[in-house]
Protein backbone atom coordinates (compact mmCIF):
# COMPACT_ATOMS: atom_id res chain seq x y z
CA UNK A 1 0.00 0.00 0.00
CA UNK A 2 2.76 2.45 0.97
CA UNK A 3 4.72 1.92 -2.27
CA UNK A 4 1.59 2.16 -4.43
CA UNK A 5 -0.03 5.16 -2.76
CA UNK A 6 2.59 7.23 -0.97
CA UNK A 7 6.06 6.50 -2.39
CA UNK A 8 4.84 6.55 -6.00
CA UNK A 9 2.09 9.15 -5.53
CA UNK A 10 -0.63 6.69 -6.55
CA UNK A 11 1.08 5.56 -9.75
CA UNK A 12 1.40 1.84 -8.97
CA UNK A 13 -2.04 0.72 -10.14
CA UNK A 14 -0.79 -2.42 -11.91
CA UNK A 15 0.11 -3.87 -8.51
CA UNK A 16 -3.53 -4.46 -7.62
CA UNK A 17 -4.85 -5.61 -11.00
CA UNK A 18 -6.07 -9.12 -11.60
CA UNK A 19 -4.99 -11.00 -14.69
CA UNK A 20 -8.13 -10.16 -16.65
CA UNK A 21 -8.04 -6.41 -16.06
CA UNK A 22 -4.30 -6.26 -16.65
CA UNK A 23 -4.78 -8.16 -19.94
CA UNK A 24 -7.50 -5.74 -21.03
CA UNK A 25 -5.25 -2.75 -20.33
CA UNK A 26 -2.35 -4.35 -22.17
CA UNK A 27 -4.56 -4.99 -25.22
CA UNK A 28 -5.71 -1.36 -25.18
CA UNK A 29 -2.08 -0.26 -25.00
CA UNK A 30 -1.13 -2.52 -27.90
CA UNK A 31 -3.99 -1.10 -29.96
CA UNK A 32 -2.90 2.44 -29.19
CA UNK A 33 0.66 1.70 -30.34
CA UNK A 34 -0.64 0.04 -33.53
CA UNK A 35 -2.99 2.91 -34.34
CA UNK A 36 -0.10 5.37 -34.01
CA UNK A 37 2.27 3.15 -36.01
CA UNK A 38 4.73 2.95 -33.14
CA UNK A 39 6.87 -0.13 -32.52
CA UNK A 40 6.13 -2.07 -29.35
CA UNK A 41 8.60 -4.46 -27.79
CA UNK A 42 8.32 -4.08 -24.03
CA UNK A 43 6.35 -2.85 -21.08
CA UNK A 44 7.23 -0.65 -18.13
CA UNK A 45 4.46 -0.87 -15.54
CA UNK A 46 3.48 2.36 -13.81
CA UNK A 47 5.94 3.02 -10.98
CA UNK A 48 7.66 -0.25 -12.04
CA UNK A 49 5.21 -2.20 -9.86
CA UNK A 50 3.28 -5.32 -10.90
CA UNK A 51 1.35 -7.76 -8.80
CA UNK A 52 0.76 -11.47 -9.51
CA UNK A 53 -2.22 -10.87 -11.83
CA UNK A 54 -0.32 -8.39 -13.97
CA UNK A 55 2.68 -10.75 -14.19
CA UNK A 56 0.40 -13.52 -15.47
CA UNK A 57 -1.07 -11.14 -18.05
CA UNK A 58 2.29 -9.95 -19.41
CA UNK A 59 3.59 -13.51 -19.63
CA UNK A 60 0.58 -14.44 -21.77
CA UNK A 61 0.95 -11.39 -24.02
CA UNK A 62 2.66 -12.55 -27.21
CA UNK A 63 3.47 -9.01 -28.39
CA UNK A 64 5.75 -8.16 -25.48
CA UNK A 65 9.35 -9.31 -25.45
CA UNK A 66 10.36 -7.85 -22.10
CA UNK A 67 9.21 -6.05 -18.95
CA UNK A 68 11.33 -3.67 -16.91
CA UNK A 69 10.92 -3.18 -13.19
CA UNK A 70 12.93 -0.75 -11.10
CA UNK A 71 15.87 -3.10 -10.60
CA UNK A 72 15.74 -5.55 -13.49
CA UNK A 73 14.90 -6.32 -17.09
CA UNK A 74 12.85 -9.49 -17.61
CA UNK A 75 13.00 -11.40 -20.89
CA UNK A 76 9.49 -12.81 -21.24
CA UNK A 77 10.32 -15.27 -24.02
CA UNK A 78 13.33 -16.80 -22.27
CA UNK A 79 11.86 -16.48 -18.76
CA UNK A 80 15.10 -14.91 -17.58
CA UNK A 81 15.95 -11.74 -15.69
CA UNK A 82 19.01 -9.55 -15.35
CA UNK A 83 19.62 -7.11 -12.54
CA UNK A 84 19.77 -3.74 -14.29
CA UNK A 85 19.71 -0.69 -12.01
CA UNK A 86 17.67 2.30 -13.07
CA UNK A 87 18.89 5.85 -12.55
CA UNK A 88 16.02 8.24 -12.03
CA UNK A 89 15.43 11.56 -10.34
CA UNK A 90 12.65 12.61 -8.06
CA UNK A 91 11.17 16.01 -8.84
CA UNK A 92 7.99 16.17 -6.75
CA UNK A 93 9.53 18.23 -3.94
CA UNK A 94 12.36 20.79 -3.92
CA UNK A 95 14.42 18.77 -1.42
CA UNK A 96 14.11 15.69 -3.67
CA UNK A 97 15.38 17.66 -6.68
CA UNK A 98 18.40 18.86 -4.72
CA UNK A 99 19.13 15.37 -3.41
CA UNK A 100 18.77 13.90 -6.90
CA UNK A 101 21.21 16.39 -8.43
CA UNK A 102 23.76 15.81 -5.66
CA UNK A 103 23.40 12.05 -6.00
CA UNK A 104 23.92 12.20 -9.77
CA UNK A 105 27.10 14.23 -9.42
CA UNK A 106 28.70 12.14 -6.67
CA UNK A 107 27.24 8.64 -6.72
CA UNK A 108 29.47 5.87 -7.93
CA UNK A 109 26.82 3.22 -7.39
CA UNK A 110 25.78 1.37 -10.51
CA UNK A 111 29.06 2.15 -12.27
CA UNK A 112 30.02 -1.52 -12.39
CA UNK A 113 26.60 -2.77 -13.41
CA UNK A 114 26.78 -4.35 -16.86
CA UNK A 115 23.49 -2.74 -17.88
CA UNK A 116 22.45 0.64 -16.51
CA UNK A 117 19.09 2.13 -17.44
CA UNK A 118 18.01 5.76 -17.34
CA UNK A 119 14.45 6.84 -16.63
CA UNK A 120 14.01 10.35 -17.92
CA UNK A 121 10.62 11.92 -17.36
CA UNK A 122 9.32 14.98 -19.23
CA UNK A 123 9.11 17.07 -16.07
CA UNK A 124 12.83 16.43 -15.37
CA UNK A 125 13.56 18.93 -18.16
CA UNK A 126 11.77 21.71 -16.27
CA UNK A 127 14.65 22.02 -13.81
CA UNK A 128 17.96 23.32 -15.25
CA UNK A 129 20.03 21.88 -12.38
CA UNK A 130 18.61 18.41 -13.03
CA UNK A 131 19.12 18.72 -16.78
CA UNK A 132 22.77 19.56 -16.21
CA UNK A 133 23.11 16.69 -13.71
CA UNK A 134 21.67 14.26 -16.28
CA UNK A 135 23.99 15.57 -18.97
CA UNK A 136 27.10 15.29 -16.79
CA UNK A 137 26.19 11.78 -15.65
CA UNK A 138 25.57 10.61 -19.21
CA UNK A 139 28.78 12.21 -20.48
CA UNK A 140 30.79 10.35 -17.83
CA UNK A 141 29.10 7.01 -18.49
CA UNK A 142 29.36 7.26 -22.27
CA UNK A 143 33.14 7.40 -22.00
CA UNK A 144 33.23 3.61 -21.55
CA UNK A 145 29.70 2.41 -22.31
CA UNK A 146 27.69 1.89 -25.46
CA UNK A 147 24.08 3.13 -25.58
CA UNK A 148 21.47 0.57 -26.62
CA UNK A 149 17.71 0.48 -26.48
CA UNK A 150 16.09 -2.09 -24.25
CA UNK A 151 14.78 -3.93 -27.33
CA UNK A 152 18.30 -4.05 -28.80
CA UNK A 153 19.71 -5.27 -25.51
CA UNK A 154 17.15 -8.07 -25.16
CA UNK A 155 17.71 -9.23 -28.76
CA UNK A 156 21.49 -9.35 -28.25
CA UNK A 157 21.16 -10.90 -24.79
CA UNK A 158 19.05 -13.71 -26.27
CA UNK A 159 21.71 -14.47 -28.84
CA UNK A 160 24.37 -14.92 -26.14
CA UNK A 161 25.20 -18.60 -25.49
CA UNK A 162 23.48 -19.99 -22.42
CA UNK A 163 26.85 -20.77 -20.84
CA UNK A 164 27.70 -17.06 -20.65
CA UNK A 165 24.16 -15.80 -20.21
CA UNK A 166 24.21 -15.69 -16.46
CA UNK A 167 21.47 -13.45 -15.04
CA UNK A 168 23.21 -13.24 -11.67
CA UNK A 169 26.53 -11.94 -12.94
CA UNK A 170 25.28 -10.19 -16.06
CA UNK A 171 28.14 -11.52 -18.18
CA UNK A 172 25.97 -11.40 -21.26
CA UNK A 173 25.42 -7.69 -20.91
CA UNK A 174 29.03 -6.67 -20.41
CA UNK A 175 29.94 -6.91 -24.09
CA UNK A 176 26.93 -4.82 -25.04
CA UNK A 177 27.13 -1.95 -22.69
CA UNK A 178 30.80 -1.61 -21.82
CA UNK A 179 33.51 -0.96 -24.34
CA UNK A 180 36.58 -3.16 -23.97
Amino acid sequence: WFRRRVYTAGEGEFWDLGEREASERLVLGEQWFQSNHWPLAGFVPPAWLMGPGAWKAVRRCRTLQYVTTFGAIHDLQASDSLQAPCVTFSTRKAWRRVASAVWASTAQSHCDAPLLRFALHPHDALYPRLRRAWQRRLERLLQDRLPVTKAQFVAQWRSTPVVTRNSRSGLAASALTRET
